[in-house]
């Protein structure tokens, strides 16, 4: 059974500008919720998480 996909999401860690901007430019929107991962006591990689309606 094949299904199909209503969204297409990314995410992309918060230091990352480039790919946020290029996310941005091509439709997609920061959707709610931000996903946090400790790596060590001074660094928390933080990713957002950007959405686009997927093609039918």
């Amino acid at each position: 059974m094949l299904k199909q996909a209503k969204y297409l999401r990314l995410f992309v860690v918060d230091i990352n500008k480039p790919a946020i901007n290029v996310y941005l430019k091509n439709g997609f929107k920061q959707v709610d919720g931000i996903y946090e991962e400790k790596i060590d006591d001074g660094l928390i990689l933080r990713e957002y998480g950007f959405e686009i309606e997927a093609l039918r």
